[in-house]
């Protein structure tokens, strides 16, 4: 109903949902592009924890029980589409370069948080330079202009922190 032109993903795709190989084959299915957060690299490596650590104390168990429960139980084929994800994605929206990746452009873990200071957001993006930069792993969306690139963290689908429970994009 939005007639959007494409959807992308910024990762984490596993780790919490009852529905591992059923929400990567519907994403596979549909063409939707992204990138391996996280979640799919601890999944990969059969890790006990996708390994949050801004997690709050008191969710961290049950978190930690539903990853195990979905790496127990993500299939092979799931794994293998998981193992294709690229760490990043260099596109164009518009005539404007777009980068693609999970947290920043040099880590699944460290995230261009909005109180990034710009000396340290000027050594990140200097990694992947671009217009857009689109990102997610903070679960909570915001925009931020920096120069002359526009910082997007999408919010989350599945699992949000801003105290919204509709699906954010």
């Amino acid at each position: 109903r939005l007639r959007v032109d494409r959807v992308l993903h910024a990762g984490d795709l596993v780790g919490l949902c009852p529905w591992p190989d059923e929400t990567v084959e519907l994403l596979t299915g549909s063409g939707v592009r992204g990138v391996r957060g996280n979640h799919e690299d601890a999944l990969l490596a059969g890790a006990e924890s996708p390994g949050d650590r801004d997690e709050d104390p008191l969710l961290l168990p049950a978190l930690e029980q539903a990853f195990r429960w979905t790496r127990d139980r993500a299939g092979f084929l799931t794994r293998t589409r998981l193992e294709g994800l690229p760490f990043s994605l260099e596109l164009e929206a518009e005539g404007r370069g777009l980068s693609l990746f999970h947290a920043s452009p040099v880590d699944v873990f460290q995230p261009l948080g909005e109180e990034l200071p710009e000396d340290s957001l000027d050594a990140l993006l200097q990694e992947s330079p671009a217009e857009i930069y689109l990102f997610g792993h903070l679960h909570r969306g915001y925009h931020r202009v920096h120069d002359t690139a526009h910082l997007i963290c999408a919010p989350s689908v599945g699992r949000p922190r801003d105290g919204d429970p509709r699906t954010g994009f």
